[in-house]
């Protein structure tokens, strides 16, 4: 019969779970950077519209 395969106390605490916490915390950083990089702001219709007939006449 094969021997279990048991994964080492020290590894697990000193490799995997440093490593799933840093996993998790740039899924974090990512949402909140994507967040900010996001603008809420709506562009004001007027404002659009204006620079929509500006490049109409262009062509």
């Amino acid at each position: 019969m094969a021997e279990d395969l048991v994964l080492d106390t020290a590894i697990r605490d000193w490799g995997l779970i440093p490593l799933s916490v840093v996993m998790v915390l740039i899924g974090v950083l990512r949402y909140f950077v994507s967040k900010l990089m996001h603008s809420s702001q709506t562009p004001d219709a007027k404002i659009v519209k204006e620079g929509n007939i500006g490049l109409l006449k262009e062509i």
